[in-house]
């Protein structure tokens, strides 16, 4: 795990990592999270709520957590342990699926309307 947790490069194919790129539009190199011991973002399994508290007072000042969080919503829960945009990957997983909801939600009104 701690090829992930060095540089937070992207995980391509679950298993290559891929470097910052400066020519890209990447919200990584903004990150709160830059320089900060990944063993806060990245506990050890099963530890407590109080364990996160540190990681997520970093995301909340930080300017591009709803990216951060974003990028991690869109993959795998068994890739993306951890801290991510503030939300752990229960807090993810409920985000992602109060977004479906809402997406659908707004898809039925839209059918209705036509």
């Amino acid at each position: 795990m701690q090829y992930v947790r060095d540089a937070w490069d992207e995980i391509d194919d679950h298993r290559t990592l891929r470097p910052f790129d400066e020519s890209e539009d990447d919200w990584r190199p903004h990150a709160a999270c830059i320089g900060v011991d990944t063993n806060v973002f990245f506990p050890e399994k099963g530890c407590s709520k109080h364990d996160y508290a540190r990681a997520k007072k970093i995301c909340q000042s930080c300017t591009v957590s709803q990216q951060c969080g974003d990028y991690a919503m869109q993959w795998d829960e068994r890739y993306m342990v951890g801290i991510w945009g503030g939300m752990t990957g229960i807090e993810r997983r409920a985000e992602r699926n109060k977004r479906n909801t809402e997406d659908n939600r707004n898809e039925i009104t839209s059918k209705r309307t036509d």
